[in-house]
Protein backbone atom coordinates (compact mmCIF):
# COMPACT_ATOMS: atom_id res chain seq x y z
CA UNK A 1 0.00 0.00 0.00
CA UNK A 2 1.52 3.35 -1.02
CA UNK A 3 2.15 6.14 1.68
CA UNK A 4 -0.82 8.25 1.07
CA UNK A 5 -3.12 5.41 0.31
CA UNK A 6 -2.54 4.69 4.48
CA UNK A 7 -3.82 8.02 4.82
CA UNK A 8 -7.01 7.20 3.74
CA UNK A 9 -7.36 4.76 7.28
CA UNK A 10 -7.71 7.68 9.29
CA UNK A 11 -10.86 9.78 9.59
CA UNK A 12 -12.04 12.04 6.68
CA UNK A 13 -9.56 15.12 6.07
CA UNK A 14 -10.47 18.85 5.76
CA UNK A 15 -8.87 21.73 4.14
CA UNK A 16 -8.48 25.09 5.25
CA UNK A 17 -9.39 28.13 2.72
CA UNK A 18 -6.04 30.52 2.29
CA UNK A 19 -8.59 33.38 2.82
CA UNK A 20 -9.68 32.65 6.31
CA UNK A 21 -12.86 34.65 7.18
CA UNK A 22 -13.09 36.63 10.38
CA UNK A 23 -16.71 35.69 11.35
CA UNK A 24 -17.44 37.18 15.45
CA UNK A 25 -20.35 34.60 15.49
CA UNK A 26 -22.39 34.50 18.64
CA UNK A 27 -24.84 32.00 19.81
CA UNK A 28 -27.37 32.62 23.06
CA UNK A 29 -25.59 30.25 25.22
CA UNK A 30 -21.99 29.73 23.42
CA UNK A 31 -18.60 31.37 24.09
CA UNK A 32 -18.14 33.87 20.86
CA UNK A 33 -16.76 31.83 17.92
CA UNK A 34 -14.19 34.22 16.92
CA UNK A 35 -13.32 33.24 13.42
CA UNK A 36 -14.29 30.74 11.22
CA UNK A 37 -11.30 28.76 9.49
CA UNK A 38 -13.45 27.94 6.76
CA UNK A 39 -13.01 25.01 4.10
CA UNK A 40 -11.41 22.43 6.35
CA UNK A 41 -8.00 20.42 6.68
CA UNK A 42 -7.12 17.44 8.62
CA UNK A 43 -9.43 18.32 11.14
CA UNK A 44 -6.84 17.03 14.23
CA UNK A 45 -3.80 18.55 12.39
CA UNK A 46 -4.10 22.23 14.09
CA UNK A 47 -2.04 23.32 16.91
CA UNK A 48 -1.66 26.03 19.48
CA UNK A 49 2.28 27.76 20.20
CA UNK A 50 3.79 28.21 23.54
CA UNK A 51 2.81 31.72 24.20
CA UNK A 52 -0.87 31.67 23.22
CA UNK A 53 -0.33 33.75 20.28
CA UNK A 54 -0.45 31.11 17.29
CA UNK A 55 -2.65 28.49 15.64
CA UNK A 56 -1.10 26.36 12.87
CA UNK A 57 -3.09 24.70 10.55
CA UNK A 58 -2.33 21.91 8.05
CA UNK A 59 -3.95 22.27 4.66
CA UNK A 60 -3.79 19.26 3.04
CA UNK A 61 -5.32 20.13 -0.06
CA UNK A 62 -2.81 22.86 -1.13
CA UNK A 63 0.17 21.37 1.12
CA UNK A 64 0.95 24.24 3.17
CA UNK A 65 0.91 25.03 7.22
CA UNK A 66 -1.04 28.33 7.64
CA UNK A 67 -0.15 30.34 10.76
CA UNK A 68 -2.93 32.63 12.24
CA UNK A 69 -2.06 35.32 14.80
CA UNK A 70 -4.72 35.17 17.63
CA UNK A 71 -4.06 38.87 18.46
CA UNK A 72 -5.20 40.53 15.75
CA UNK A 73 -6.96 37.33 14.28
CA UNK A 74 -5.51 37.33 11.00
CA UNK A 75 -2.95 35.17 8.67
CA UNK A 76 0.42 35.46 9.56
CA UNK A 77 2.10 32.97 7.12
CA UNK A 78 2.41 29.95 5.07
CA UNK A 79 4.84 27.11 5.29
CA UNK A 80 4.92 25.56 1.87
CA UNK A 81 7.11 22.79 -0.10
CA UNK A 82 5.14 19.34 1.77
CA UNK A 83 4.80 16.48 -1.21
CA UNK A 84 1.75 15.73 -2.26
CA UNK A 85 0.26 12.61 -4.34
CA UNK A 86 -2.68 13.04 -6.30
CA UNK A 87 -2.76 16.72 -5.50
CA UNK A 88 -2.96 16.11 -1.46
CA UNK A 89 -0.58 15.64 1.26
CA UNK A 90 -0.69 13.83 4.24
CA UNK A 91 -0.40 15.45 7.25
CA UNK A 92 -1.18 14.08 10.35
CA UNK A 93 0.64 16.56 13.03
CA UNK A 94 2.23 19.90 13.76
CA UNK A 95 3.34 20.95 16.98
CA UNK A 96 5.48 24.23 18.06
CA UNK A 97 8.85 23.95 19.71
CA UNK A 98 8.93 25.08 23.75
CA UNK A 99 10.44 28.73 22.63
CA UNK A 100 7.85 28.59 19.11
CA UNK A 101 10.63 29.24 16.82
CA UNK A 102 10.50 25.80 15.21
CA UNK A 103 7.18 23.95 14.02
CA UNK A 104 7.41 20.01 13.82
CA UNK A 105 5.05 18.69 11.25
CA UNK A 106 4.27 14.87 10.54
CA UNK A 107 3.80 13.50 7.23
CA UNK A 108 2.26 10.24 6.47
CA UNK A 109 4.85 7.52 5.52
CA UNK A 110 5.98 8.44 8.65
CA UNK A 111 7.64 11.28 7.87
CA UNK A 112 8.64 14.27 10.57
CA UNK A 113 10.11 17.35 9.27
CA UNK A 114 10.77 20.51 11.55
CA UNK A 115 10.97 24.00 10.16
CA UNK A 116 12.58 27.28 11.23
CA UNK A 117 9.75 29.82 11.30
CA UNK A 118 12.42 32.84 10.99
CA UNK A 119 13.49 31.73 7.87
CA UNK A 120 11.08 28.98 6.95
CA UNK A 121 13.38 26.71 5.93
CA UNK A 122 13.84 22.97 7.31
CA UNK A 123 16.84 22.21 9.86
CA UNK A 124 15.60 18.57 10.13
CA UNK A 125 14.45 15.43 8.34
CA UNK A 126 13.64 12.32 9.38
CA UNK A 127 11.51 9.04 8.03
CA UNK A 128 11.26 6.27 10.74
CA UNK A 129 11.49 2.48 9.36
CA UNK A 130 7.96 1.29 10.56
CA UNK A 131 5.58 -0.92 9.03
CA UNK A 132 2.77 1.86 9.41
CA UNK A 133 1.21 3.35 12.43
CA UNK A 134 -2.29 4.36 13.56
CA UNK A 135 -1.57 7.25 15.87
CA UNK A 136 1.36 9.36 16.25
CA UNK A 137 2.50 12.00 18.71
CA UNK A 138 5.65 14.89 19.01
CA UNK A 139 6.88 15.77 22.51
CA UNK A 140 6.86 18.95 23.63
CA UNK A 141 10.92 19.69 22.91
CA UNK A 142 10.32 18.12 19.48
CA UNK A 143 12.62 15.19 20.66
CA UNK A 144 10.87 12.42 21.35
CA UNK A 145 8.08 10.94 18.53
CA UNK A 146 5.89 8.40 19.43
CA UNK A 147 4.07 5.91 16.98
CA UNK A 148 1.36 3.67 17.86
CA UNK A 149 1.80 0.19 15.62
CA UNK A 150 0.33 -2.86 15.59
CA UNK A 151 1.39 -4.49 18.93
CA UNK A 152 3.62 -1.87 19.95
CA UNK A 153 4.36 1.77 21.23
CA UNK A 154 7.32 3.13 19.96
CA UNK A 155 9.34 6.18 21.08
CA UNK A 156 12.01 7.57 18.71
CA UNK A 157 14.65 9.98 19.21
CA UNK A 158 14.30 13.00 16.51
CA UNK A 159 17.64 14.34 16.98
CA UNK A 160 19.80 11.18 16.68
CA UNK A 161 17.34 9.54 14.37
CA UNK A 162 17.15 6.09 16.07
CA UNK A 163 14.43 3.97 18.26
CA UNK A 164 14.94 5.03 21.65
CA UNK A 165 12.39 2.32 23.04
CA UNK A 166 10.17 -0.16 22.16
CA UNK A 167 7.13 -0.79 24.20
CA UNK A 168 5.60 -4.13 23.46
CA UNK A 169 2.90 -5.21 25.18
CA UNK A 170 0.05 -7.63 24.41
CA UNK A 171 -2.72 -5.00 22.96
CA UNK A 172 -3.39 -4.69 19.18
CA UNK A 173 -3.89 -1.09 17.90
CA UNK A 174 -3.18 1.56 19.59
CA UNK A 175 -5.94 4.28 18.92
CA UNK A 176 -4.82 7.29 20.83
CA UNK A 177 -1.27 8.93 21.79
CA UNK A 178 -0.79 12.19 23.55
CA UNK A 179 2.40 13.51 25.26
CA UNK A 180 1.29 15.48 28.69
CA UNK A 181 2.38 19.39 28.51
CA UNK A 182 5.79 18.54 30.68
CA UNK A 183 7.12 16.15 28.21
CA UNK A 184 7.83 13.76 30.85
CA UNK A 185 4.88 11.22 30.31
CA UNK A 186 2.92 10.05 27.19
CA UNK A 187 -0.46 8.26 27.63
CA UNK A 188 -1.89 5.77 25.29
CA UNK A 189 -4.97 3.86 24.61
CA UNK A 190 -5.63 0.40 22.52
CA UNK A 191 -7.92 -2.01 21.32
CA UNK A 192 -10.35 -3.34 23.19
CA UNK A 193 -11.08 -4.97 25.57
CA UNK A 194 -7.13 -4.25 26.87
CA UNK A 195 -7.34 -1.08 26.11
CA UNK A 196 -7.60 0.56 29.64
CA UNK A 197 -5.63 4.10 28.82
CA UNK A 198 -1.49 3.79 30.44
CA UNK A 199 0.60 6.39 31.44
CA UNK A 200 4.21 5.81 30.55
CA UNK A 201 7.77 7.53 31.61
CA UNK A 202 9.31 8.88 28.48
CA UNK A 203 12.91 8.59 29.56
CA UNK A 204 12.58 5.29 30.52
CA UNK A 205 10.52 3.85 27.93
CA UNK A 206 8.37 2.10 30.88
CA UNK A 207 4.79 1.90 32.47
CA UNK A 208 4.12 4.66 35.66
CA UNK A 209 0.83 4.22 35.82
CA UNK A 210 -2.28 1.90 36.35
CA UNK A 211 -5.38 3.75 35.92
CA UNK A 212 -8.48 2.44 37.49
CA UNK A 213 -10.19 -0.67 35.64
CA UNK A 214 -13.26 -3.01 35.94
CA UNK A 215 -12.11 -6.33 36.34
CA UNK A 216 -9.70 -8.33 34.66
CA UNK A 217 -9.45 -11.52 32.33
CA UNK A 218 -6.55 -13.82 31.58
CA UNK A 219 -5.04 -13.53 28.20
CA UNK A 220 -3.16 -16.54 26.58
CA UNK A 221 -0.34 -15.83 24.23
CA UNK A 222 3.02 -17.33 22.96
CA UNK A 223 6.57 -16.10 23.30
CA UNK A 224 9.33 -18.52 22.09
CA UNK A 225 6.83 -21.21 21.26
CA UNK A 226 5.69 -21.09 25.09
CA UNK A 227 2.45 -20.42 25.72
CA UNK A 228 2.07 -18.42 29.11
CA UNK A 229 -1.02 -16.54 30.39
CA UNK A 230 -1.17 -13.29 32.11
CA UNK A 231 -4.12 -11.66 34.35
CA UNK A 232 -4.27 -8.15 32.48
CA UNK A 233 -6.81 -5.12 33.06
CA UNK A 234 -10.42 -5.25 31.31
CA UNK A 235 -11.57 -2.37 30.48
CA UNK A 236 -15.35 -2.19 29.22
CA UNK A 237 -15.10 0.68 26.83
CA UNK A 238 -13.50 1.17 23.68
CA UNK A 239 -11.05 4.13 24.63
CA UNK A 240 -10.70 6.11 21.28
CA UNK A 241 -9.11 9.26 22.53
CA UNK A 242 -6.94 9.95 25.25
CA UNK A 243 -5.79 13.58 26.61
CA UNK A 244 -4.29 14.95 29.58
CA UNK A 245 -5.51 18.32 31.58
CA UNK A 246 -4.09 21.62 30.55
CA UNK A 247 -2.10 21.63 33.86
CA UNK A 248 -0.49 17.70 33.54
CA UNK A 249 -2.76 17.00 36.72
CA UNK A 250 -5.41 14.86 35.28
CA UNK A 251 -5.86 12.35 32.17
CA UNK A 252 -9.19 12.17 30.63
CA UNK A 253 -10.17 9.44 27.88
CA UNK A 254 -13.54 9.18 25.73
CA UNK A 255 -15.40 6.28 24.09
CA UNK A 256 -18.31 4.40 23.50
CA UNK A 257 -19.70 1.10 25.97
CA UNK A 258 -22.08 -1.34 24.50
CA UNK A 259 -24.86 -2.43 26.54
CA UNK A 260 -25.95 -5.83 24.64
CA UNK A 261 -29.37 -6.95 26.07
CA UNK A 262 -30.51 -10.86 25.50
CA UNK A 263 -32.51 -11.31 22.06
CA UNK A 264 -32.10 -7.61 21.40
CA UNK A 265 -30.29 -4.97 19.92
CA UNK A 266 -27.30 -3.36 21.66
CA UNK A 267 -27.62 0.06 23.20
CA UNK A 268 -24.80 2.46 22.66
CA UNK A 269 -23.38 4.58 25.83
CA UNK A 270 -20.54 6.96 25.64
CA UNK A 271 -18.25 7.77 28.20
CA UNK A 272 -15.61 10.77 29.35
CA UNK A 273 -13.59 9.37 32.45
CA UNK A 274 -11.07 11.42 34.00
CA UNK A 275 -8.60 10.28 36.07
CA UNK A 276 -6.14 11.55 39.08
CA UNK A 277 -2.20 11.28 37.27
CA UNK A 278 -1.09 11.63 40.85
CA UNK A 279 -3.41 8.59 42.41
CA UNK A 280 -4.31 6.63 39.44
CA UNK A 281 -8.04 7.03 40.58
CA UNK A 282 -10.82 8.18 38.65
CA UNK A 283 -12.32 11.82 39.53
CA UNK A 284 -14.85 12.56 37.41
CA UNK A 285 -17.05 10.53 34.78
CA UNK A 286 -20.33 11.05 32.71
CA UNK A 287 -22.43 8.43 30.49
CA UNK A 288 -24.85 9.52 27.99
CA UNK A 289 -26.91 7.08 26.16
CA UNK A 290 -27.06 7.56 22.39
CA UNK A 291 -24.56 10.82 22.16
CA UNK A 292 -21.05 10.15 20.38
CA UNK A 293 -17.76 11.49 22.27
CA UNK A 294 -15.06 11.72 19.74
CA UNK A 295 -12.81 14.35 21.73
CA UNK A 296 -12.43 15.50 25.49
CA UNK A 297 -10.39 18.64 27.17
CA UNK A 298 -9.80 19.38 30.32
CA UNK A 299 -9.17 22.80 31.71
CA UNK A 300 -8.80 23.31 35.70
CA UNK A 301 -8.21 26.48 36.43
CA UNK A 302 -12.10 27.44 34.04
CA UNK A 303 -13.78 24.55 36.45
CA UNK A 304 -14.54 22.68 32.96
CA UNK A 305 -14.52 20.07 30.97
CA UNK A 306 -15.10 20.18 26.95
CA UNK A 307 -16.38 17.03 25.17
CA UNK A 308 -16.64 16.79 21.58
CA UNK A 309 -19.12 14.43 19.33
CA UNK A 310 -22.12 14.29 18.07
CA UNK A 311 -25.14 12.08 18.20
CA UNK A 312 -25.36 8.32 17.03
CA UNK A 313 -28.71 8.50 15.04
CA UNK A 314 -28.13 11.68 12.63
CA UNK A 315 -31.62 10.98 11.07
CA UNK A 316 -32.95 12.65 14.46
CA UNK A 317 -33.03 16.59 14.48
CA UNK A 318 -31.47 17.69 17.46
CA UNK A 319 -30.69 21.41 18.36
CA UNK A 320 -27.55 20.56 20.36
CA UNK A 321 -26.70 17.58 18.03
CA UNK A 322 -23.16 18.88 17.08
CA UNK A 323 -21.82 21.20 19.53
CA UNK A 324 -19.54 20.60 22.06
CA UNK A 325 -20.73 20.17 25.28
CA UNK A 326 -19.51 22.22 28.17
CA UNK A 327 -19.60 20.67 32.18
CA UNK A 328 -18.53 21.40 35.47
CA UNK A 329 -15.13 19.48 36.48
CA UNK A 330 -16.54 19.67 40.09
CA UNK A 331 -19.68 18.35 39.07
CA UNK A 332 -21.41 16.15 35.90
CA UNK A 333 -23.66 19.12 35.33
CA UNK A 334 -23.50 20.54 32.04
CA UNK A 335 -22.61 24.29 31.81
CA UNK A 336 -23.00 25.46 28.16
CA UNK A 337 -23.46 24.28 24.42
CA UNK A 338 -21.09 25.58 22.06
CA UNK A 339 -22.92 25.97 19.20
CA UNK A 340 -21.73 26.67 15.61
CA UNK A 341 -20.73 22.99 13.97
CA UNK A 342 -23.04 20.79 11.58
CA UNK A 343 -21.59 17.76 11.88
CA UNK A 344 -19.84 15.31 14.33
CA UNK A 345 -16.47 17.24 15.72
CA UNK A 346 -14.01 15.13 15.95
CA UNK A 347 -10.68 16.86 17.77
CA UNK A 348 -10.41 19.47 20.60
CA UNK A 349 -7.13 21.49 21.27
CA UNK A 350 -7.47 24.13 24.04
CA UNK A 351 -3.83 26.70 24.15
CA UNK A 352 -1.86 26.76 27.55
CA UNK A 353 -3.44 29.52 29.34
CA UNK A 354 -7.12 28.25 28.86
CA UNK A 355 -8.25 31.02 26.74
CA UNK A 356 -8.37 29.30 23.09
CA UNK A 357 -10.20 26.65 21.66
CA UNK A 358 -10.14 25.27 18.68
CA UNK A 359 -12.38 22.33 17.73
CA UNK A 360 -12.61 20.48 13.77
CA UNK A 361 -15.50 18.94 12.36
CA UNK A 362 -16.69 16.59 9.74
CA UNK A 363 -18.79 19.99 8.46
CA UNK A 364 -15.34 21.09 6.74
CA UNK A 365 -14.44 23.69 9.39
CA UNK A 366 -12.56 24.35 12.45
CA UNK A 367 -14.13 26.95 14.26
CA UNK A 368 -11.71 28.76 16.96
CA UNK A 369 -13.40 29.61 20.66
CA UNK A 370 -12.96 32.37 23.06
CA UNK A 371 -13.21 31.21 26.47
CA UNK A 372 -13.23 34.54 28.25
CA UNK A 373 -15.81 35.86 26.41
CA UNK A 374 -18.49 33.91 28.27
CA UNK A 375 -18.63 34.89 32.27
CA UNK A 376 -19.20 31.64 33.55
CA UNK A 377 -16.16 30.34 31.93
CA UNK A 378 -13.94 32.32 33.63
CA UNK A 379 -11.17 31.33 36.84
CA UNK A 380 -13.35 29.94 39.55
CA UNK A 381 -11.99 27.92 43.10
CA UNK A 382 -9.06 26.03 42.82
CA UNK A 383 -9.91 22.55 42.31
CA UNK A 384 -9.37 19.56 44.91
CA UNK A 385 -6.35 19.25 46.48
CA UNK A 386 -5.59 15.70 44.88
CA UNK A 387 -5.90 16.98 41.63
CA UNK A 388 -2.71 19.39 41.91
CA UNK A 389 0.17 17.22 42.05
CA UNK A 390 1.55 15.16 39.24
CA UNK A 391 3.22 11.45 39.03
Amino acid sequence: MRNFRWLLLWPVMMAFSADAAIMGEDSRDAAKTVFDLGLSGNRGCFGFSNANDMLAVADYRNGMVQLYDLRELKLRGKLTGFPQEQGLTGFVAVRFSSDDTQLAVLLAGPQLRILDLRDQKVVHEFSPHCKGFWSAAISPDLSMLALGERGTLSLWDIKLNTRSHAIDEVFSYVWSLTFSHSGKYLASTSSFPRGWPKIWSVKAGSQVMQLDGVGTYLHTYYEYGQQKSAELLKSGVHWSSVAFSVDDTMLAAVGPRFDRQANGPATRYDVATIWSVATGKKIWELELPNRVFRAIAVVPARNCVMLAGGIENKSVGQSDAYCVKVFALDSPRELYNLRGHTDTVQSIQVSHDGRWMATGSDDATVRLWDLTENRELSPQAEPPSQHREGP
